[in-house]
C-alpha cells in the first residue's frame, strides 16, 4: 500500500483564504473631505386614473351640494328652471321676456337682452288658484307700478308675479 492510498496519513488539505479588500496604497483611500456623488432621484410612477378620479370627485361633490341644497326629486326640477330661465326662478329686478299668451314661453332674460320686455317688481306667493287669478282684475294691487300679471302653478294655490313694461 502506498502513501498514497492511506488517508489516515495524508496531510489535512489547505483551506481557500479567506476574501479580504485591496489595501489602498499610500495617498489613497477614503477621504472625508471629498464629495461624495449625487444619487439620482427615484423617478416616480405617474399615478393611473388621477385626473378621472379628479373629475368624477367632482361630479359627486357637486350633486351632493344639489341634493343637500334642493333635496333629490326637487333639486333636479330647480336646477332645470335655473339653466332654462324657467319665470317661477324670477326675483324682483329680474327682466322677463316678452312672452304672448302662454305663460309657459316666459323666461327670466337679462334686463339688458333685447328680449326683455317687462320687469318683476313684486311676487305674491301662494294666495291664488288659477281660476281664482283669472277673476280678479288685478293681484297686484300692492304693487302700484304693476301692469301684467303672471300665475305659475300646478293645482291649488300658485304664485303671481306682477310685471311693469320696460320697453
Amino acid at each position: 500500500m502506498s502513501e498514497q492510498d492511506n488517508p489516515a496519513q495524508q496531510p489535512p488539505a489547505a483551506e481557500p483564504p479567506a476574501y479580504q479588500a485591496p489595501v489602498p496604497a499610500a495617498g489613497e483611500g477614503f477621504d472625508p473631505a471629498a464629495p461624495v456623488p449625487a444619487v439620482p432621484p427615484v423617478a416616480e410612477e405617474p399615478k393611473k386614473g388621477g385626473k378621472i378620479a379628479g373629475i368624477l370627485g367632482a361630479i359627486v361633490v357637486i350633486a351632493i351640494v344639489i341634493v343637500c341644497k334642493f333635496g333629490a326629486g326637487w333639486g333636479l326640477s330647480s336646477l332645470w328652471d335655473n339653466i332654462t330661465g324657467a319665470v317661477q326662478t324670477a326675483d324682483v329686478g329680474d327682466c322677463i321676456n316678452e312672452y304672448g299668451s302662454d305663460v309657459d314661453d316666459a323666461k327670466v332674460v337679462d334686463c339688458a337682452d333685447p328680449e326683455a320686455a317687462n320687469k318683476v317688481v313684486g311676487i305674491v306667493e301662494d294666495k291664488y288658484t288659477s281660476s281664482a287669478f283669472n277673476a280678479i282684475d288685478n293681484p297686484c294691487t300692492d304693487f302700484p307700478d304693476a301692469r301684467n300679471a303672471i300665475w305659475v302653478g300646478d293645482t291649488g294655490t300658485g304664485d303671481v308675479w306682477c310685471l311693469t313694461p320696460i320697453k
